[in-house]
């Protein structure tokens, strides 16, 4: 998607941005994986949205959806904006989100 987001708003193959993008360098970062159960997941998610929605989210997302201009399409895709967008702009319930 980025890539493609790229060469459509530059005009130019993503590939001409670098060598990098063919080979890549030594790595300074180590990636670890962790294994959950998906109920836990699911809960984990949940409580974690539900603890934005406290903290202001969907206000700010009104807000930044009134805003001249509205948010990229970057923007829109950001986790719980993307969500939350489809409540604020096409009325679908918030318990959906």
């Amino acid at each position: 998607m980025r890539a493609l987001e790229v060469a459509l708003g530059s005009g130019r193959a993503f590939s001409s941005f670098g060598a990098g993008l063919r080979t890549y360098g030594p790595v300074r970062v180590v990636q670890v994986g962790l294994r959950c159960d998906l109920e836990t997941l699911d809960e984990r998610i949940t409580s974690r949205f539900h603890s934005w929605l406290d903290e202001g989210l969907l206000e700010e997302v009104e807000s930044l959806a009134r805003t001249p201009g509205g948010l990229s399409r970057t923007a829109r895709q950001a986790v719980g904006y993307r969500e939350l967008l489809r409540h604020v702009e096409q009325g679908a319930p918030l318990e959906s989100a």
